[in-house]
């Protein structure tokens, strides 16, 4: 084999494997978006300790029992390699006073704020930028802490707010699950 042969025999094998390569990555994108993209709808939100949010004099660690229409929170995974996003609606907590009641009342509004995100390396989490994220969002808006992808479509969501309670102010530690209802974003 001539030299000239050798060199573009090795031209073409390096091409090729390029190509696969790269079609591979397109297929692996393929797939992870067609498994993960879509919106999901909450199954369970429970308290690390039991609240009162909705002044009713009984506390649970079941917030659905505390939230009205706490059932409307969803999480939707959006995007593609270049710019995935993740965001978490949550109902944000508003209180209500006035001079005319006797006691403070809650409010709830469903509510988001969206991250751009990357697979962990074993595709069992996410790492969320939060760089872009201001102190007055932090503390407004349901900011994970962190997001755990488990098995049968399910998303797990940790995040720390603070709410309104019969006894006042508390710091509360909430893990939510949330389950694929749908691939549309």
């Amino acid at each position: 084999m001539s030299k000239k042969s050798k060199y573009s025999f090795w031209f073409i094998f390096i091409i090729a494997l390029c190509s696969c390569k790269k079609k591979n990555d397109v297929m692996d994108e393929e797939l992870l978006r067609e498994k993960f993209n879509g919106k999901y709808e909450l199954v369970a939100a429970f308290a690390d300790k039991a609240v009162d949010m909705n002044l009713d004099g009984f506390a649970s660690n079941d917030l659905s029992n505390e939230i009205l229409n706490l059932n409307a929170a969803f999480v939707e995974l959006s995007g593609s390699k270049n710019v995935r996003i993740f965001t978490q609606f949550w109902q944000e907590q508003y209180l209500l006073e006035s001079q005319n009641i006797a006691l403070p009342s809650v409010d709830y509004a469903r509510q988001g704020i969206g991250f751009s995100f990357s697979f962990n390396e074993d595709l069992k989490g996410f790492n969320l930028d939060k760089t872009k994220v201001t102190e007055e969002q932090a503390e407004r808006f349901a900011v994970p802490e962190s997001v755990k992808l488990l098995a049968n479509d399910l998303i797990e969501v940790v995040f720390v707010k603070l709410v309104y309670t019969g006894s006042g102010w508390k710091d509360i530690t909430i893990k939510a699950s949330y389950r694929k209802f749908t691939s549309i974003t």
